[in-house]
């Protein structure tokens, strides 16, 4: 875990703009705020050099590219010591699009997008087919109701 940094009121603005909208101009931003263009370049860079931008991103709607049916996937390893493997493999299923190592009921929790329960199936038992991989868990997913980079930045600053 990294350091926790403290930020005052124009970073937390910064942050909260560019996390709406992750291509909003310097120049946009600095006119909301009432500050220069620079003031907003130096900011960014030194949220970035902190650590706390690490990337922008655009967010792609994988429904209309037919990938609209989500299962989340309980793995359960034969043994702890197979889990950097079982990560490994997993890496290289590009419809797992998250996945964390988890305590409790699973080893490892992911998220899993398909064209359709056929090729979840599919896709599934390719998971199962790694190596110190002893069973899984699938839940459908109906609906997202909740998706939200922005939702916690808006209560932690």
């Amino acid at each position: 875990m990294g350091a926790i940094f403290k930020i005052d009121k124009t970073d937390k603005e910064i942050l909260k703009m560019l996390v709406k909208n992750g291509k909003a101009s310097y120049m946009e931003m600095a006119k909301v705020l009432g500050v220069s263009h620079g003031t907003i370049h130096q900011r960014v860079k030194k949220l970035e050099r902190r650590g706390i931008i690490k990337k922008t991103s655009i967010v792609v709607d994988y429904e209309i590219l037919g990938f609209g049916f989500i299962c989340f996937i309980g793995i359960y390893s034969t043994n702890g010591s197979d889990l950097s493997f079982i990560c490994k493999e997993l890496k290289k299923i590009p419809q797992i699009t998250v996945a964390h190592i988890t305590t409790g009921q699973f080893n490892l929790f992911c998220k899993l997008r398909a064209r359709n329960s056929k090729d979840a199936q599919r896709l599934i038992e390719k998971i199962h087919s790694i190596r110190g991989v002893a069973r899984t868990e699938s839940m459908v997913s109906f609906e997202e109701f909740i998706n939200s980079k922005d939702q916690l930045v808006g209560e932690i600053l």
